[in-house]
């Protein structure tokens, strides 16, 4: 059964693939813009037991968790296949735990995360692209007292860029992500490496039609 989802899964890839190699001219030429983004929401929940010690009776903490992430791009094409432009991405995020000792919430903390700066592409004539991201941004982080958090990261990924038509593809990503982040009131230093996939659309602009 798994080999058959496999083989099904590499099917439409490939169908995919075809098509996009199949069609006479691809949107990477100089003086074309690109832009869009993607949107996700995440929900989770933790649940952490601990015994208790007597006299202190067991404790059970619960952590719900939802977020919501998007990401919009904008770029020109300054040469064939190589694109600067500009990029943004939006976290909110919240955390709510409880214990089975009371009722009331033990913890909840609200994030907002919002960073931008440049992104750089470089496409294949097939539709292979590697990009590069920078970025900064101040971090709010609320609890009982708000901390303010200064974070840049550094990301660089390949993708495959693949056309519906001549102006609209479907891009999927994978890429290396490091973030730092500072938080001077409390004097510490993150640091985090990740690796992710995603699935965005892209618009392609043919500027030159436009004129």
């Amino acid at each position: 059964m798994q080999e058959k989802k496999l083989l099904l899964i590499c099917l439409i890839i490939s169908c995919f693939v075809q098509a996009s190699y199949g069609q006479i001219e691809k949107p990477f030429n100089k003086g074309n813009m690109l832009t869009g983004g993607s949107l996700a929401l995440s929900f989770g929940s933790i649940k952490n037991f601990i015994p208790g010690i007597d006299p202190f009776p067991d404790v059970t903490y619960s952590t719900k968790s939802r977020s919501i992430e998007s990401n919009l791009s904008l770029g020109y094409f300054v040469f064939n296949q190589f694109v600067l432009g500009l990029k943004g991405e939006i976290l909110l995020s919240r955390e709510i735990t409880n214990s089975s000792l009371t009722s009331e919430a033990e913890w909840d903390i609200r994030n907002k995360d919002f960073l931008i700066g440049p992104v750089m592409r470089y496409y294949t004539k097939p539709g292979i692209f590697v990009e590069g991201t920078a970025g900064f941004e101040i971090f709010k982080h609320i609890t009982d007292d708000e901390l303010k958090w200064i974070k840049y990261s550094l990301s660089t990924g390949i993708g495959y860029s693949i056309l519906i038509n001549e102006s609209v593809a479907i891009e999927p990503i994978i890429k290396y992500r490091f973030v730092n982040t500072d938080i001077p009131e409390i004097d510490e230093n993150e640091k985090l490496g990740e690796i992710n996939i995603s699935v965005g659309i892209q618009i392609y602009l043919n500027m030159m039609k436009s004129r």
